[in-house]
């Protein structure tokens, strides 16, 4: 073989072992660098400043280091003539090999150039690979074991209870908004029917929670009271789907059509409904007309509605419950029945993660613009009158703002002298008498409890669809009149 030959055969050779040490040094470098950044975002996660959707951070983190590596091994790239010259001088060859090298790219041929070409190849041709290049220590050989251990430690043990669990609420919450707002977007209704604007309201509040729940941006009171109204606004939508498809059917008397009895429950069910479906199908041999297909398609929409609602509520329950907060135990009963929580339940979400509305009063006045807090003149609809007593400045009964102060009631002062004789009973108190003047005539009555509400219910909401009421303002009306009970006085009273 030509000594020109050999030379390049023995260079290739040496080519090659420096591009598989540089992508040894390469991987090395990736694997501790990925062990890094995953360690320090495990870290961070396990004592509570940042929280993510998902495991997608850590192949993101592994992509960065990659890309770290890549940049980090251009700027280090040495020319392999530099490798040459670095090898002459850690073997002592004189710059046999580097000089060797040059005239073989100059092109140059001479004897000289000959000689000098086969004692390179000689000299390469008798090292050892593990003498070219013989094995180093690194930092990267000691980080990589190093940071594999606390991997290891951090996904096995959880540092402090408080934070890692305020984590996972967080987490539970923005999974349980992300249903929401899903749901809301692929059943929202058209808001030019008139009959659907209620519906349509009801998806705009919760896309709204949904997005509030995704950014943890409320407080727990606020949740519980916003599902709560969520759940009562979706009982009023299905309790008058109900109403109307009963009109539609002209269902007077249930005794002479028993099978559709159902429509006059309290709370109708989707077994119910599948019912009164199986029925009308046989009433009108499988023609129903189109009226009533509307309306039973409506009522079943919005009792899949109730039910998601149902669900979301009792996940949200459920996460926290998990974080350890005593006051939903005791409390989501009032928060649902339309009571309002104690004001001492003002803390956040998701501890940490909520820092900007950690106290509850003041997160409730930055959330709120200047135009919507409470004016001392003007009205407002009964929605925003409770929320801005419950979320402002507190007040007593007959009297200005309390401006945080504690102020005793009023109480009524006995009256003078004796009082006067009646047959009815007083009643107990140390600083006035009642007495009861009047009482109905007892008989046996010969409804049920549940008939006479049910006759009362359908009575009122008839006496507010006739009046031009807003229909967040009838919810108020009828709920008021269904808590103190429809009195009738004789027009000689009134007058």
């Amino acid at each position: 073989m030509r000594t020109d030959d050999l030379f390049s055969t023995r260079i290739s050779k040496l080519r090659r072992l420096i591009i598989k040490r540089s992508m040894r040094r390469f991987l090395v470098v990736t694997f501790s660098l990925s062990l890094i950044f995953n360690s320090i975002a495990l870290g961070v996660q396990k004592i509570g400043l940042f929280h993510w959707n998902g495991y997608s951070i850590y192949p993101l983190l592994v992509l960065i280091a990659f890309a770290c590596s890549v940049f980090y091994s251009f700027r280090t790239r040495r020319r392999f003539l530099d490798e040459l010259i670095e090898l002459d001088a850690r073997l002592e060859l004189k710059d046999r090999m580097s000089t060797a090298y040059e005239y073989q790219q100059l092109g140059r041929r001479s004897v000289f150039v000959d000689m000098l070409m086969k004692d390179a190849s000689h000299i390469l041709g008798s090292i050892k690979e593990s003498r070219i290049f013989p094995r180093q220590f690194s930092p990267a050989h000691l980080l990589i074991p190093l940071f594999t251990v606390v991997m290891v430690v951090l996904i096995l043990v959880d540092f402090g209870p408080s934070a890692p669990q305020h984590g996972r609420t967080g987490e539970k919450l923005r999974q349980i908004g992300i249903k929401i707002e899903r749901y809301s977007k692929r059943t929202i209704q058209d808001t030019k029917k008139p009959d659907k604007k209620l519906r349509k309201d009801l998806y705009e509040k919760m896309k709204k929670l949904a997005k509030e729940l995704q950014t943890q941006s409320m407080t727990k009171k606020k949740l519980l009271k916003s599902l709560g109204e969520l759940r009562r606004e979706a009982e009023t939508e299905r309790t008058m789907l109900a109403r109307h498809l009963e009109a539609e059917l002209s269902l007077g008397d249930t005794s002479s059509t028993p099978m559709l009895q159902p429509l006059q429950k309290e709370k109708i069910t989707q077994d119910d409904l599948n019912q009164v479906k199986k029925q009308l199908e046989e009433l009108f041999d499988g023609k129903v007309p189109a009226s009533i297909s509307q309306e039973m398609s409506n009522l079943d929409q919005s009792l899949r509605l109730e039910e998601f609602l149902g669900e979301a509520t009792d996940q949200v329950l459920s996460a926290l419950q998990d974080e350890g907060d005593l006051f939903i135990e005791e409390q989501k009963k009032q928060a649902f029945g339309g009571q309002e929580l104690d004001e001492t339940s003002k803390d956040t979400l998701s501890g940490q993660a909520l820092v900007p509305l950690q106290s509850g009063k003041e997160g409730d006045k930055r959330e709120k613009p200047p135009g919507q807090m409470r004016a001392k003149s003007g009205s407002k609809a009964p929605e925003e009158e409770d929320s801005t007593v419950d979320d402002d400045q507190p007040f007593t009964a007959g009297r200005e703002k309390a401006d945080g102060k504690r102020r005793s009631p009023y109480e009524l002062k006995g009256s003078k002298g004796p009082p006067l004789k009646d047959k009815g009973i007083s009643g107990p108190g140390d600083r006035f008498n009642a007495y009861v003047r009047s009482l109905p005539t007892i008989k046996k009555a010969k409804l049920k409890e549940e008939e006479v509400m049910r006759r009362y219910r359908t009575e009122l909401e008839s006496v507010l669809n006739k009046e031009d009421i807003p229909l967040h303002y009838r919810e108020y009306i009828k709920n008021y009149f269904l808590s103190i009970g429809l009195r009738k006085e004789d027009d000689d009273d009134t007058r």
